[in-house]
């Protein structure tokens, strides 16, 4: 479901507790929309798992992501931020079975989860409709269709989900069902956004080092994360996935706890140059991920703080919004 502004996007999941829009009003689940949850949609449409988004202007995206491929439902699958590719899939299991699919024989599901992709602009005049269709039982095999005109006639354009296939124009006589769009040629995306956030959180330890992140977006990752130490300075990405919940939670971002599977991940550039770092740059590193380049862990955050659980104790970032 998209939010009036148009910047988020609400999952309303059968299957997850609250998940019913007829039994509850939890829309606390969200996937967050491009421009790291600043992309403003005026229409949205699924199938298949792959989510297709709208602009003012014309500008689209798709992202293959559900619920649980974000890495959430971690009671039935097993994910892992290490690469995953050349292991084989885990074949179809019956219950008393299932133990074998959280084993490493088989490959984890990969995180983080696929990103938005941009769609090319369609080289004619469209409407906000829009719609997804499954044309096969790979994600790969989905068609893209928006409604329009050619030539003056009406019908829609459609392509397949691959970004560099083309598009196409299928006349039908139908009449338009909305407005006709901006549809300006180029990307005009970042003239759709929404504000930022301007939630920020910084953490000043006693070991003379810092880490802050700006504009946090409880739905959107990763979050960036400024790591100094003196004058020098890395750049690390947080990881956030939405935990399971029981119970409805709140909307949004509150005074009320929001409990994420968390992992930090150092760029590999930046483990390259591990030893070449001031030693209390590199020691505030190994602080926060020992020696991998993933370290997983669970995180909450509230509009006052933001609490990274890490093996060797919390460190809290305050907000200083």
């Amino acid at each position: 479901m998209l939010s009036e502004q148009g910047n988020r996007i609400a999952i309303l999941d059968p299957w997850l507790p609250g998940g019913d829009p007829t039994a509850t009003d939890d829309y606390s689940y969200e996937m967050s929309t491009p421009k790291h949850g600043r992309f403003e949609a005026v229409n949205l449409s699924s199938a298949g798992s792959t989510t297709l988004v709208i602009n003012r202007f014309g500008d689209m995206y798709t992202r293959l992501w559900d619920f649980d491929m974000s890495g959430a439902d971690d009671i039935f699958f097993r994910y892992s931020y290490d690469d995953q590719r050349g292991k084989p899939s885990a074949p179809n299991l019956s219950m008393d079975e299932i133990d074998t699919l959280f084993g490493p024989a088989y490959a984890a599901n990969q995180l983080p989860a696929p990103d938005w992709v941009r769609q090319p602009k369609i080289p004619g005049e469209i409407t906000s409709a829009v719609s997804i269709h499954q044309t096969g039982g790979d994600s790969s095999n989905r068609e893209l269709r928006v409604e329009g005109r050619s030539g003056g006639r009406t019908g829609y354009w459609h392509k397949p989900v691959d970004p560099d296939a083309s598009w196409s124009f299928e006349a039908t006589g139908a009449g338009l069902t909305a407005d006709l769009l901006d549809n300006r040629p180029g990307d005009h995306s970042d003239e759709t956004l929404a504000a930022p956030s301007g939630i920020d959180y910084g953490y000043a330890g006693p070991a003379q080092w810092t880490l802050g992140t700006t504009d946090f977006d409880y739905a959107a990752s990763p979050a960036p994360l400024r790591l100094c130490a003196g004058e020098a300075c890395v750049d690390l990405r947080l990881h956030l996935v939405d935990g399971l919940r029981l119970l409805r939670a709140a909307d949004g971002l509150t005074g009320a706890p929001r409990e994420y599977l968390a992992a930090i991940e150092v760029p590999q550039s930046v483990l390259d140059e591990l030893p070449g770092q001031p030693p209390a740059l590199a020691a505030a590193i190994q602080t926060l991920t020992g020696t991998a380049r993933f370290r997983e862990f669970k995180a909450i955050a509230t509009l006052g703080d933001l609490t990274l659980q890490l093996p060797g104790g919390p460190i809290v970032l305050r907000g200083t919004r």
